[in-house]
């Protein structure tokens, strides 16, 4: 089937060859007129003359002589003449916030767009501008909120008032900032003569935009027949679809001039009205066009009716993933080169279209492409905004501003000095510095990391550390990045040309801003920048005929291909759910026939199915991911699905081969060089122990502790800007550790003064020095013996950090109090805090071991009910521990929910006391569980309810049990395995990556 682009050739270059030299094709994009040349040169003698052709564009600008001024300079000028009419308006208006050009920046773009929309629609400016105003001042909310309730119980349903009502009213209720109102409503009073001054001002200098082009285009021919005025004999425009009301204006101006010619692709079965109205579907792209033919037909010779009345061959993908569509379209070219290879030489290719709707698929489209694909053209070009050289920027941009000046230097924030030196562009280059950096901002927990520190270890990145200010110092401080990144950048040919389009978009930016002397904030500048910057689009060379042809939707138009590919086929992207960015409601738009977003469905409907019309193979591919934003099949695949019940289309369901449903079992056997390991742990005199708490990861999971005790594997601790429970709780351990050895040293007891209510305000202010330098040293990082003589205050923290410590005194103080109104105790002497126990322990003839731990409390109690001191070790937990038990079996029962793992490490602390002390006296194992005691005050441990005074109460059963379990862990025979119970001992596992382990499993 030929394509339409070259059916019009063949019609020229046969009917009218001899006139083609007089003869204009205009065509919707240029995209169109080259591939039209191509087939015209094709068909015609190499001594003929070639028509002249040009887009719809071109042809006003050359009707009018016009101009475009370029957007980032229509909003200077734009702004220069709000700020002049508004000073007009309200001269005794003192409120400058509307009146810089950083405020006015976020609705100067959405003005423009309106100013164009109103003239490529022939708007009556005036009447529309002023019901633009009437309106945003009636949809605001003048009831006060008591009205507002009588409304909605008389009328018993919810009265709604526009959004956006508080820009807008300049009437308000009480004591509210009047000039603040004024200065947005100050818009819609000088509206119309905004319109007119920024007009007037064009004019002066020769220059317009797009909407005013076509406006002053339809102007021109309003009283002056074309036919005078325009260069060629015939104008013949290809292609066209949805029209704006200028377009029609002037086709109806080429028309009646007799001077025009039109052909429409309308040869889409989905245009097909019989067969719409039979399927009850309404296609929109059919409305406009089919109207179109009737208003504007063909005069000349006419195209053959091709007697299209049914779609190609169509496939529908799905695909489980963005980048699997583009591995899948990669698939579906190999197997129509291997197919087809006469099809693919560097001309023919240019037959098969790859069109992405979603040009961020560009790149990873063109890296998954096989050595088979040897010929494309990729007329999209890449956007800037999506390039590596824009993400470093919009890093550097949120470095810069969320700098703060700590001790009247400048520091930059951890989490956005991270995201720098871990972006590729930098990590290329410096892999060495910038992980040094990261490593040391973990280690040390440096929130802020100063400028010089940053700057004496790392000197390359101060050309991004430069704190810019306003213009013009800001100017020279991006081009100095620029620069350096230019130098970076320089062995990567697209990086470089992406740093190069920044540079030229820097120069133009600072032409503009000295030209209209505007004074611009760093946060400001840096978003004109960006936002220049992301409009361009760094293109690829090649032959723009010859290869597999790679594009965007709009450089479709009029173009028809053999074999079509079309990706990301799900709503939102196709079409896109957008709705256009105005200041003008909806409602309005859509009265003085201004673009709506019936409009935009209009437009994607008849691009895609004028696409599928002359197509051989079409393969559409959408992502079937549940959990993804657009997940949703396009409403045009569903189209094709029911609507079209001849059409059948072929569907494909794409999924990953996936392993079995079973959990891949994981299994380390002992071999002899991990059994000499495992000897070192019970060899007396060697280095290597065993905690209490290695010896609970290898009772939870074999398999962690292989890999942690064993294998030496760990993780990097990742520095967070939060205090969560494991730091919580290691604040609170040192403040009672520290607490209870200076009251031993001065011989007072808190104990005592709780119990008769008395703490004294020193008691009180050493609990928040013990605080205040616990989260210095704990998680500020910084060294106690510099810090100065006299005591602490919460307010010495910073921000946050004061409400946790105060916080945490509380926490403290109940702590305390719950624990000196335990009547079971008369009172305590305190011994040690974070007491080391390390030796070689004999637990039994056949098992001994290497033991390192710290109690977290050692003192004598003297209990209500005997008079002879006892001693204990407590350990203190802030999670939810057990403090009862039903039998010493719970403590090695890994299929209980809360396994007693506390008791079990106070046990072995127990024992390996008596081994190392040679002592057989009693010891009282207790936790301190501070949830549960402050909830439910303090108990002993209990053992099937009976209180454990003496661990050698159960000590008998838990030396038998304890010893089965470590045996195994030296048996050889015995390899290392995987958690039984995975609900726990996998949550919060370092390893859970490595063995098929999902954290939402145990949700």
């Amino acid at each position: 089937m030929q394509p339409f682009l070259y059916q019009i050739a063949q019609l020229f270059a046969t009917e009218y060859r001899e006139s083609l030299v007089d003869t204009c094709f205009v065509f919707p994009n240029k995209r169109c007129s080259t591939f039209f040349t191509a087939y015209l040169k094709d068909l015609l003698p190499e001594a003929s003359f070639l028509p002249e052709m040009t887009d719809i564009d071109s042809l006003v600008m050359s009707m009018t002589r016009s101009v475009i001024m370029p957007r980032i300079e229509q909003l200077f000028m734009l702004f220069n003449c709000y700020t002049r009419l508004r000073r007009e308006a309200f001269p005794d208006d003192e409120n400058e916030q509307s009146l810089n050009f950083d405020t006015f920046l976020t609705w100067g773009e959405m003005v423009l767009n309106d100013f164009n929309d109103i003239d490529r629609y022939l708007v009556d400016t005036t009447q529309i501008f002023r019901n633009i105003r009437y309106f945003k001042e009636i949809s605001a909310n003048f009831l006060t909120e008591e009205q507002i309730e009588i409304v909605n119980r008389y009328w018993r349903d919810e009265i709604t008032f526009d959004p956006d009502a508080p820009m807008w009213r300049h009437v308000e209720h009480g004591d509210k900032n009047i000039d603040t109102v004024r200065s947005f409503f100050s818009l819609w009073v000088i509206l119309d003569k905004l319109y007119r001054d920024f007009g007037n001002r064009l004019n002066e200098l020769s220059m317009t935009y797009n909407g005013a082009a076509y406006r002053r285009a339809v102007e021109l021919i309003k009283d002056i027949n074309p036919a005078e005025i325009m260069p060629f004999r015939k104008y013949v425009f290809v292609g066209f679809n949805v029209l704006s009301a200028t377009e029609e204006k002037l086709f109806s101006a080429f028309r009646d001039a007799g001077i025009a010619d039109f052909y429409w692709d309308y040869a889409s079965p989905a245009f097909n009205s019989d067969d719409n109205i039979d399927n009850q579907f309404h296609n929109p792209a059919s409305e406009f066009v089919g109207r179109y033919v009737k208003q504007f037909p063909t005069t000349g010779v006419k195209l053959p009716d091709e007697g299209i009345t049914s779609f190609p061959k169509i496939k529908i993908i799905g695909v489980p993933s963005t980048i699997g569509q583009v591995k899948k379209a990669s698939v579906i070219l190999d197997e129509l080169i291997t197919d087809n290879p006469g099809d693919f030489t560097p001309v023919k290719a240019r037959r098969t279209a790859v069109v992405l709707p979603d040009e961020t698929l560009c790149v990873p489209l063109v890296n998954s492409l096989s050595p088979k694909v040897t010929d494309i053209n990729i007329t999209m070009g890449y956007p800037m905004k999506n390039s590596p050289v824009a993400s470093l920027m919009g890093n550097i941009i949120k470095l810069q501003s969320r700098c703060r000046v700590i001790s009247g230097e400048t520091a930059y924030y951890f989490e956005d000095l991270i995201a720098l030196l871990s972006h590729p562009v930098l990590r290329s280059v410096y892999p060495q510095k910038c992980e040094e950096i990261i490593s040391v901002i973990n280690r040390d927990s440096i929130f802020n990391f100063k400028r010089s520190a940053l700057v004496e270890v790392f000197p390359d990145l101060e050309p991004f550390l430069i704190v810019s200010g306003e213009n013009p110092k800001a100017l020279e401080t991006i081009a100095v990045m620029l620069d350096a990144l230019k130098k970076i950048s320089e062995g990567d040919g697209l990086s470089h040309a992406f740093v190069v389009s920044y540079i030229r978009s820097l120069d133009t930016l600072r032409k503009y801003v000295n030209q209209y002397g505007l004074t611009l904030a760093h946060d400001t500048i840096f978003h004109l920048l960006q936002r220049l910057a992301g409009g361009e689009a760094v293109h690829f060379a090649g032959e723009p005929l010859e290869g597999i042809q790679i594009m965007g939707l709009l450089e479709t138009r009029a173009l028809d291909f053999d074999n079509l590919i079309m990706l990301s086929m799900n709503e939102k992207i196709f079409p896109r759910s957008t709705t256009p960015r105005s200041f003008i409601p909806m409602e309005m738009r859509a009265a003085y026939g201004l673009s709506t977003t019936d409009h935009q469905e209009s437009i994607f409907a008849y691009y895609f199915y004028r696409l599928l019309t002359r197509c051989n193979r079409v393969y559409l591919i959408y992502d079937t991911r549940g959990g993804n934003r657009s997940a949703e099949m396009s409403r045009y695949l569903y189209q094709l699905l029911y609507a079209f019940p001849d059409l059948n289309p072929e569907i494909e369901m794409t999924g990953y081969k996936m392993a079995s449903s079973a959990k891949r079992e994981i299994i380390v056997n002992k071999t002899d060089s991990i059994m000499e390991k495992l000897e070192l742990f019970r060899t007396s005199g060697s280095d290597r122990y065993l905690s209490p708490s290695s010896i609970n990861t290898f009772i939870n999971c074999p398999l962690q502790f292989y890999l942690k005790n064993v294998g030496g594997y760990g993780t990097d601790d990742q520095l967070v800007d939060y205090v969560d429970d494991s730091l919580f709780g290691t604040i609170v351990h040192y403040v009672l550790e520290k607490l209870y050895i200076s009251e031993s040293n001065k011989g007072t007891s808190i104990f005592e003064a709780l119990r008769m209510n008395v703490m004294c305000q020193t008691q009180k202010s050493e609990i928040e020095h013990l605080v205040v330098c616990a989260f210095k040293e704990t998680y500020l990082k910084q060294d106690s013996k510099k810090f100065p003589s006299g005591g602490f205050h919460t307010t010495d923290l910073p921000g946050e950090l004061e409400l946790l410590a105060n916080m945490i005194i509380k926490y403290v103080d109940r702590i305390l109090r719950t624990e000196a109104n335990w009547k079971a105790v008369e009172s305590f002497d305190f011994k040690y805090g974070e007491k080391r126990i390390m030796g070689y322990v004999k637990f039994t003839d056949r098992l001994s071991l290497n033991i390192k731990g710290y109690i977290d409390r050692v003192d004598y109690v003297k209990l209500e009910s005997d008079s002879t001191p006892i001693l204990r070790f407590i350990d203190y937990k802030t999670g939810n521990e057990p403090v009862e038990i039903s039998s010493v079996a719970d403590m090695f029962d890994v299929t209980k929910k809360s396994r007693a793992k506390g008791l079990l490490q106070l046990m072995i602390y127990c024992n390996a006391y008596a081994s190392i002390k040679n002592s057989d006296k009693p010891v009282m194992p207790l936790i301190y569980n501070f949830n549960h005691m402050l909830s439910n005050g303090l108990d002993f441990m209990n053992c099937d309810k009976q209180p454990i005074i003496d661990y050698h109460s159960i000590n008998g059963e838990f030396i038998e049990q304890f010893e089965k379990v470590m045996l195994d862990l030296f048996d050889p025979a015995i390899p290392f395995t995987q958690a039984v119970n995975r609900k726990k001992a996998c949550v919060y596992c370092d390893f859970k990556g490595i063995c098929d382990s999902n954290e939402k499993e145990f949700d």
